[in-house]
């Protein structure tokens, strides 16, 4: 199951009798969620930026196998 930030921020949990502190619980939920933000940023900068790197050593790779059969 994946979970999102949104998914944390929107969970519910129930009230019981000698439950956790709700204040406490929806605080931690709220650093949790926007740690998890942070990394799904960073996650998706890393893989754009390793797309363009790829990118860019393909486009070298082929400039040194054109440079390479010129005679």
């Amino acid at each position: 199951m994946k979970v999102t930030p949104l998914d944390i921020q929107q969970k519910r949990f129930r009230v019981a009798f000698r439950g956790y502190e709700r204040t406490e619980v929806d605080a931690f939920l709220d650093v949790v969620r926007e740690e998890m933000e942070g990394l799904v940023r960073e996650v998706t900068e890393l893989r754009e930026f390793h797309s363009t790197y790829d990118e860019r050593m393909r486009d070298y790779r082929d400039r040194e196998d054109t440079g390479s059969r010129a005679p």
